[in-house]
């Protein structure tokens, strides 16, 4: 979800930060979908409406504690992707260029952007001193530059006046202004509180996760009326009941999902998170479509949002419809790994393998030992028949995530006995974590009823991967079968 809100100033000499990524790789995916039907992922010149967001540099004193200029960055971004005709990048692709200086042209090419916003903040105890600058990529030229010098309880309001600000210099219509609470501007320590939370989620590991509830509780506490501090919470809430099969911690999520779309019904975070719920979680497709399509009319430039309704669409076995949201979500946020390895699961199941192929190498390309990309990779390479390279794939992932992989590998290869082996190993090591890939692995060999006997127990532990069910290619030798069938209908999913 992105959601998040930022700040101005003169920036005349802000770094550019950037971590500079090989750009042969991109422009060859790009080639290669373009020989694809459907949208065209970044061809041609960037958009004259597009901008991405920097990280803003933190000149504070007191160093090490990013959550205040990722979290003002991030929400930066957040309010940018609410402007009418503005294409926004996405933020796992604008703070690829965290910590490193680069040159506007290089951000541009990257990121497909005519724009660029850069900037930094110090803080002095509860004051500020931001500075913003709006460049013109390819030539470097500063359309724009502000300075603001605000107390942290003001912050809202100065995200609002950069936001305003970029969208007048680009003579866009402004977005209105988000709601923040019902109270009006979320207080300082909540605001506060909430960047910290939506940080720790944005890193991504478990433990932050976790990590990020008691902020995010905390904002909720000090104001009630905090729509999107309830909507973070959700997520956070969500992934840690998935994490743990937590029934309880899954309720608190709903309610609180629930609670966001009643405290600002005319936002998109309530819907977009209640739609993740519904659609990686609790599987209530027809609530899930009318959420992420409700999210999507209030900020069609969420790169997740929009990533969010691929998935789900996939899901229900609309691939080409997931494939060219995706697509989209791929050109708003290029540098995200997520986005890619989910635009290349969809073109494999949909018989795209040059494009998918494309894809996947993408996502490799951004983070060589990925472990999503090699499964991605390692299940293209079995359904084209190349056993060997699936083999190398899987066995390249960290761990025993692989070894469900590896044991269908070893079977293509008619290595039977060192397939048994990795399948009892995965059996030992994850039963209870990866019911739905030892049921890939039946159903890969051809053993039906085993494949059945742990897809029902998939079922009975709500396992995530039995979303995968409507297009899943590993699942061919099954999906005749009138128990698949029944499968779907006790998912509520079409025939």
């Amino acid at each position: 979800m992105s959601g998040v809100r930022r700040w101005i100033g003169p920036a005349a000499a802000v770094l550019l930060l950037v971590a500079l990524l090989s750009v042969q790789p991109w422009r060859q995916a790009r080639r290669d979908l373009d020989a694809e039907p459907g949208p065209v992922v970044g061809a041609g010149a960037a958009p004259e409406n597009s901008i991405a967001v920097l990280p803003l540099v933190d000149l504070s004193d007191r160093k090490g504690d990013d959550f205040l200029p990722d979290g003002l960055s991030a929400e930066v971004i957040d309010r940018l992707a609410r402007i009418p005709n503005l294409d926004v990048a996405g933020r796992a692709s604008s703070f690829t260029f965290k910590g490193a200086n680069q040159n506007i042209a290089v951000i541009e090419q990257q990121l497909q952007v005519a724009h660029v916003l850069a900037g930094s903040v110090r803080r002095s105890g509860d004051r500020l001193h931001v500075t913003v600058e709006l460049m013109r990529a390819g030539n470097d030229q500063a359309l724009w530059s502000g300075t603001f010098d605000p107390e942290i309880k003001d912050l809202s309001a100065v995200e609002d006046d950069i936001a305003r600000t970029v969208a007048g210099e680009l003579k866009l219509e402004p977005a209105r202004p988000r709601v923040g609470s019902s109270r009006g501007a979320p207080g300082g320590e909540a605001h506060e509180q909430y960047l910290i939370g939506r940080e720790l989620q944005r890193r991504g590991g478990s433990d932050d996760w976790r990590l990020s509830i008691a902020p995010l509780r905390k904002a909720t506490a000090l104001d009630p009326g905090y729509a999107a501090a309830f909507a973070a919470l959700a997520y956070s809430e969500a992934s840690v009941a998935d994490l743990a099969a937590d029934a309880a911690e899954l309720q608190r999520a709903d309610n609180d999902a629930a609670q966001a779309v009643r405290l600002a019904p005319d936002a998109p975070d309530g819907y977009a998170v209640r739609g993740y719920i519904r659609t990686f979680l609790t599987w209530e497709w027809a609530g899930a479509e009318a959420d992420l399509e409700r999210a999507l009319a209030l900020e069609p430039g969420d790169s997740d949002a929009l990533s969010n309704h691929a998935a789900l669409l996939a899901r229900l076995g609309r691939l080409p419809e997931a494939i060219g949201l995706a697509k989209r979500a791929v050109e708003l946020d290029p540098l995200s790994i997520l986005v890619w390895v989910r635009l290349g699961r969809y073109l494999t199941a949909n018989a795209q393998y040059a494009a998918a192929d494309a894809v996947i190498r993408r996502a490799l390309a951004l983070q060589g030992d990925n472990s999503s990309a090699l499964v991605e990779l390692g299940t293209l390479r079995l359904v084209e028949h190349n056993a060997p390279e699936a083999l190398a794939a899987f066995r390249r992932i960290h761990g025993e995530d692989g070894l469900a992989g590896v044991a269908m590998a070893q079977f293509a290869l008619r290595q039977r006995s060192a397939s048994n082996q990795a399948l009892v190993e995965a059996i030992a090591r994850h039963a209870a974590g990866m019911t739905y890939e030892i049921a890939q692995v039946y159903a890969w060999r051809g053993e039906k009823d085993l494949a059945f006997e742990w897809m029902e127990q998939a079922f009975r532990q709500h396992d995530a991967g039995l979303c995968f069910l409507k297009f899943d290619p590993l699942l061919d030798s099954i999906r005749h079968d009138p128990r698949f069938t029944a499968m779907l209908r006790e998912m509520n999913l079409p025939d």
